[in-house]
């Protein structure tokens, strides 16, 4: 009998070894088969450029990257843009004029920056000779405006602007500032222009 329970015993551990061993390899052959699906599933979705989807998800995340503008309401008058600008903290209105290749400022404004200590002798630089409407070549005063801001809402710093003998000249905003922005678009039916800095 010692030795039937014996038997039996070693029958037993028999076979819970043979089923400890078919477990463990059922075990490995599903982690395996795990593996080699994810495996397939990346090749395909994320490095194929086959894919269709993934074409079109990458176009479409380019698609819809925003501008950001910066708006900046005009007044028109006489049919020209009127934007508010503020000179070393004076306020004006100047013309939106991207013909105009540099600044304009007349007298009148230039004695009133002057007068409010706004503008001081360092700020005068080089004269330049300029074309007016009637064809004739000028000689015009050149100064240094520290701070410029237009609408309230752009800063541009160490602006040059030509100095109008006339004192009843429009201010004219002119290339020397808008060349320093990315781009600009007027905005006819919203009365703005979308600066992109």
């Amino acid at each position: 009998q010692l030795q039937m329970m014996k038997n039996l015993i070693y029958t037993n551990n028999g076979i819970q070894n043979v089923m400890k061993k078919n477990r463990l390899n059922f075990m490995m052959l599903f982690i395996l088969f795990v593996v080699f699906t994810s495996c397939g599933n990346k090749s395909n979705d994320e490095y194929s450029y086959e894919n269709e989807d993934y074409i079109e998800d990458e176009y479409y995340e380019e698609e819809t990257i925003i501008e950001d503008y910066v708006e900046i309401a005009y007044q028109e008058k006489n049919g020209v843009k009127l934007l508010p600008v503020s000179i070393n903290g004076l306020g004006f209105y100047m013309i939106f004029d991207t013909g105009c290749s540099t600044n304009l400022i007349s007298r009148l404004e230039f004695m009133a920056l002057v007068k409010n200590g706004l503008i001081t002798e360092e700020d005068i630089l080089e004269p330049i000779q300029s074309s007016i409407a009637d064809g004739s070549v000028v000689e015009m005063p050149v100064v240094r405006l520290k701070k410029v801001i237009v609408g309230n809402k752009i800063l541009f710093e160490n602006v040059e602007a030509a100095v109008a003998d006339n004192v009843a000249a429009d201010l004219l905003l002119g290339n020397e500032i808008l060349n320093r922005v990315k781009s600009y678009e007027i905005d006819n039916n919203e009365q703005v222009i979308k600066f992109k800095l």
